[in-house]
């Protein structure tokens, strides 16, 4: 049986060595970086400092603030249901004796979450527009292309 690396000559193993090396230094900088943003950081980013630019009573721009404060947690908190989701999913999909009721639960408890979420969501967006007057909601919401994050990510429907 031949040998991968010649006792009589060392010094032809030496490519094999640099190509190993390589590899070894390559396949450590592939590592993926774990993401760290979460959706929609954006969006509330873009909403702040909206309310910043283009309110001026401090008593108003503070409980704005502290209302888009309180959506970036839902937006968290969503986030973080739909990984447990997620994870609590492939669990009983990898169970050989999951049952489609294993299922249902875990869609149904996800659903009921996801709701809560949306309906404070949207109790947090009426609150918001109750304390501006309707110029203030224009800046607040109107549809920018440069500007409006939020109309980025979901754009009117067009009419024709």
């Amino acid at each position: 049986m031949r040998s991968l690396i010649n006792i009589e000559k060392p010094w032809l193993a030496f490519p094999f060595l640099i190509l190993l090396f390589s590899l070894f230094v390559l396949s450590g900088c592939t590592k993926k970086i774990k993401q760290t943003t979460v959706p929609g950081e954006e969006w509330v980013g873009d909403l702040r400092s909206r309310v910043e630019r283009h309110i001026d009573d401090p008593e108003k721009k503070r409980q704005l603030i502290e209302l888009v404060n309180q959506d970036e947690i839902l937006l968290v908190t969503l986030s973080h249901e739909t990984q447990q989701y997620n994870n609590a999913l492939f669990a009983v999909d990898r169970n050989y004796y999951s049952t489609p009721e294993d299922f249902k639960k875990v869609f149904s408890e996800f659903n009921e979450t996801r709701n809560r979420l949306r309906t404070e969501s949207l109790d947090i967006r009426f609150k918001l527009k109750a304390l501006c007057s309707p110029e203030e909601w224009k800046e607040l919401s109107h549809f920018r292309v440069k500007d409006s994050l939020f109309n980025q990510m979901f754009p009117k429907p067009s009419i024709e």
